[in-house]
């Protein structure tokens, strides 16, 4: 949740707010926006996060897979949604598929899901939440909104329950291809699958992905309720001046 802890939700909200107004957006814009936004998004991490601990959790471990783990039975990647894992080991190629608003609003759930799996408070959730372990051990922990920790959260039983039906046969499909054997691969470096299984296991997330979207829960939590009017002749005046972004006359003509 970040140090002090008030930092993680904020930070988490922000990003979410800002894939959605990308995505609300004059779609001419979508591709220099969602850049631009990556381009904040590299430096936040790097430089920008205030929680050193936080800094270098998303560094050294979540954005390569926990790669450099000494032990891989230990490693945090085990705790991983498959569907982070199979992005890439590295943070440049995870990054590289994210080309458009509908991209970089899956690209944040998943690695919003992938921290949240493995900070310190909820390493027991495995063992501690006994309802989605036996009953539906297809909403996998820590998954935002499925786990049953999130129930209220929505502020609404009916989202969340119906989130978790119009998922469950995609989700269900997804858990039964993430086995030891699939993930072990990703704990040595990404290599060792075969093209058929990673055709299968890309397959199952663009169905867990697609299904997500259909919910419409990430729309209905982090869009502005009042949109300000957005102009694309003045979103490019504006980002011409800004120094260090790349230049956007190609996308005005």
């Amino acid at each position: 949740t970040g140090f002090p802890s008030y930092i993680g939700p904020g930070t988490w909200s922000l990003f979410h707010i800002c894939a959605q107004r990308i995505a609300d957006a004059d779609p001419r814009a979508g591709p220099q926006l969602v850049t631009h936004f990556l381009t904040m998004f590299r430096d936040f991490a790097a430089n920008g996060q205030p929680c050193p601990a936080c800094r270098a959790h998303f560094l050294q471990q979540v954005s390569q897979n926990d790669k450099h783990s000494p032990n891989v039975l230990s490693s945090e990647a085990n705790l991983y949604p498959i569907e982070w894992l199979l992005l890439g080991n590295i943070l440049d190629t995870k990054l590289a598929a994210v080309t458009d608003p509908r991209a970089l609003a899956l690209f944040l759930w998943k690695l919003h899901n992938a921290v949240s799996s493995s900070i310190a408070d909820k390493k027991d959730c495995r063992t501690t939440e006994v309802y989605d372990r036996k009953a539906s051990p297809q909403f996998r922990c820590a998954v935002w909104p499925f786990a049953k920790r999130y129930e209220y959260a929505l502020g609404s039983h009916d989202s969340w329950a119906e989130a978790r039906r119009v998922c469950n046969g995609s989700l269900r499909a997804l858990v039964g291809l993430d086995t030891a054997d699939a993930r072990r691969p990703f704990l040595h470096g990404g290599h060792g699958h075969s093209e058929a299984e990673l055709v299968a296991l890309r397959e199952a997330v663009a169905a867990v992905d697609e299904a997500f979207l259909q919910t419409g829960l990430l729309r209905r939590r982090y869009r502005l309720r009042r949109l300000p009017p957005f102009s694309f002749e003045r979103f490019v005046r504006a980002a011409a001046e800004v120094d260090g972004l790349p230049p956007l006359e190609s996308a005005a003509a």
